[in-house]
């Protein structure tokens, strides 16, 4: 009789092993359809998740084996598919049993791929469909929403029976079959256990305890004793089958994960050539000789404008991610109508702009003058509190200046691809503070300034030659390279508190810079990230008076900044020394002057013995920026400068003939 059971035990075991095979899908192991395997992306084409070599499987907890691109080549979705890879580099296209797609696949010619991107999100539903989308840093994104879809055998746990979902439904203690004494397949909705009571293991089916299917010899004959007994081997065998019908798929699991991680994909031509010979044949059987009648443009069936909201491509990360950011941004993004890519056409002739530090924290600064006037402007750092610091928008590099009292807006330009470039303007030779508060822990952050362009040359007038001598102004050839590293800086967080800050000195020749903020993470698994800023650097003003076609900059002119005091609402000397300034300034031999001011109500006004008074019109400056208009004096004897010999000849001959008709009009009488 033990002979026996070892035979079935045997002949079960071994059947299990030939019948498991290479492939094996089911609702918590799901394959992928060998139809429905297509995702689309616009950089890479078309992504196949069920070639002959992909083996992709999918269980509660991780997507393992390949994708397919006809141009990326092949894409791996677990580091696990390779031989001892986790140990380099960790990553996963992990699942949370809902069908959540999270984590990273990675290709070597598309780089890292993220199945929970901010702006989307990759989902399979109760259907076994992949839907939503995924980010690739390198291909941008790829749509699981297109005509063709992937789609596996695998089933969220919600969708699968009660005795295949990982959950005690019945509060047993027992979970899904065959561990829980109520399944009797995984295919059983129902875990509780049969009216009568629990059912009993069938190994105590044997013996003369209470329970015994064996009554006692006195009240059966023999015949039926051996048909009971018969009946019950039987029992036993199927049970025995069931049971071990677990344990003989693990190591059937386990082999198929040993030889997917050995077996690497064929990357070669051949394969190439039959996957596009085999796509071409799928096509062509899809697709009719014949055009039918609603493909050729003579029916409109549904209304097109809701139809495109469903072909177009979302947003690009990196402006999502500045949306969250800034929610003034976004609010004026959707009062636009802007969501997706082809949206970006609305911002043509659109100025945007990031608030500058102070008002990004929704906050509102000042600085008290002397007189204990309340003037407005910027926050320094070391007077926010703690509570505030951590709401500064990560990784956004700030500019301030006057001891970080004015605050510098940015200009926002996004191109039609979704790629946002910000941008300052300053005067030259300022010196500007810059802080940026990385969004992970940093080793270390670096800058440097970086020349792109060349603005217009200043205006210089003859007096000027000498001085130039004495001038840091070096001529830019448009031939020189138009890239060129002018200065590096180190950020520094000397207190810790996770914002780094640098002080600079911009340059003195006008045009326009980068500034590049590199930042070094703690964490060695994470990239290093760069953050680019243009800045246009301005002349500053000068006071000049016209010289027939020339200019003559004045020295010893004197020009004053006036502010309006909103407490009296009256014009007054703008208070310059609290921000670390003089007004007002008298100009030497270039002429030159400026001024950096906080927001408010401004009007310039210069005065130079010999000359006229200049006082210009009311302005009006919303965010810090530089004052530096070139101002035109006019001597006080202008009118008669104008007056050339001919004019005055005439004006004499007109004169005397006038004075003619009158003596002869007198003689006349």
């Amino acid at each position: 009789m033990l002979k026996f059971y070892i035979t079935i035990l045997s002949v079960i075991f071994f059947a299990g092993l030939a019948s498991g095979g290479l492939v094996y899908a089911s609702t918590t192991n799901g394959a992928i359809d060998s139809s429905d395997r297509y995702a689309w992306s616009e950089n890479a084409g078309w992504i196949d998740f069920g070639c002959d070599n992909c083996s992709v499987l999918v269980t509660d907890s991780a997507l393992s084996g390949y994708a397919y691109s006809e141009n990326m080549g092949w894409i791996s979705l677990n580091c696990a598919n390779g031989v001892n890879t986790c140990a380099t580099v960790d990553f996963k296209v992990a699942n949370d049993g809902a069908g959540n797609l999270s984590g990273y696949a990675f290709s070597e010619n598309a780089g890292w791929i993220k199945f929970n991107p901010a702006a989307g999100g990759v989902i399979i539903n109760s259907s076994g469909e992949f839907t939503g989308s995924a980010y690739g840093e390198n291909i941008g994104w790829i749509n699981f929403n297109s005509d063709y879809k992937v789609i596996t055998d695998w089933r969220p746990r919600s969708a699968r029976p009660a005795c295949n979902n990982a959950a005690d439904d019945d509060g047993d203690g027992q979970t899904d079959y065959p561990a829980d004494s109520g399944c009797s397949s995984l295919d059983d909705t129902d875990e509780a256990n049969a009216a009568g009571g629990a059912v009993i293991p069938f190994f105590s089916n044997f013996g003369a305890s209470a329970g015994s299917v064996n009554p006692p010899a006195s009240e059966k004959t023999a015949n039926e004793i051996t048909a009971d007994l018969s009946d019950k081997l039987t029992e036993i065998k199927d049970k025995t089958a069931e049971a071990l019908k677990p344990i003989i798929e693990a190591p059937v699991k386990e082999i198929k994960k040993i030889v997917s991680g050995l077996v690497k994909p064929f990357n070669g031509e051949a394969k190439k050539a039959a996957l596009e010979k085999k796509q071409a044949e799928e096509v062509r059987r899809a697709v009719p000789a014949d055009v039918p009648e609603a493909l050729k443009g003579k029916w409109t069936l549904l209304p097109e404008g809701p139809i495109k909201n469903f072909a177009l491509t979302p947003l690009t990360r990196e402006l999502s991610l500045l949306l969250n950011k800034f929610p003034e941004l976004e609010k004026t993004f959707i009062n636009l109508g802007v969501s997706k890519i082809d949206d970006l056409e609305k911002l043509d002739g659109v100025k945007l702009f990031l608030p500058g530090f102070t008002r990004a924290l929704g906050l509102s600064g000042g600085a008290t003058a002397d007189g204990g006037i309340k003037l407005s402007g910027g926050i320094p750092l070391n007077d926010l509190p703690a509570a505030a610091k951590g709401k500064i928008p990560a990784e956004v590099v700030f500019a301030t200046a006057a001891g970080q009292l004015i605050d510098f807006n940015m200009e926002l330009t996004v191109s039609n691809r979704g790629e946002a470039e910000s941008k300052i303007n300053v005067i030259s030779g300022r010196s500007l503070s810059l802080l940026i508060r990385p969004e992970n822990p940093a080793k270390s952050v670096k800058g440097s300034i970086i020349f792109r362009d060349k603005t217009a040359e200043l205006k210089l007038g003859k007096t000027l030659a000498g001085t130039l001598k004495d001038l840091v102004i070096r001529p830019v050839l448009a031939e020189i390279e138009t890239r060129l590293v002018l200065n590096e800086f180190n950020y520094n967080d000397a207190d810790e508190d996770g914002i780094w800050t640098a002080d600079l000195q911009m340059p003195v020749v006008t045009g326009k810079y980068e500034i590049i903020t590199k930042i070094d993470y703690r964490d060695e698994k994470l990239e290093a990230k760069e953050i680019r800023l243009i800045t246009v650097v301005d002349p500053e003003g000068y006071v000049y008076k016209q010289d027939g076609q020339n200019e003559t900059r004045l020295t010893g002119a004197v020009v004053s900044l006036f502010w309006l005091n909103s407490a009296n609402n009256d014009f007054e000397l703008w208070p310059a020394e609290t921000f670390q300034q003089a007004n007002p300034q008298t100009t030497d031999p270039t002429g030159r002057y400026s001024f950096l001011v906080p927001p408010g109500e401004y009007y310039l006004k210069a005065e130079l013995a010999g000359y006229r008074t200049f006082q210009g019109e009311r302005f009006t400056v919303k965010e810090g920026s530089g004052v530096h208009a070139n101002i035109e004096l006019r001597s006080k004897l202008w009118n008669f400068k104008t007056i050339d010999w001919k004019t005055i000849f005439l004006i004499a001959l007109a004169l005397l003939l006038i004075y003619n008709f009158y003596r002869d009009k007198k003689r006349a009488k």
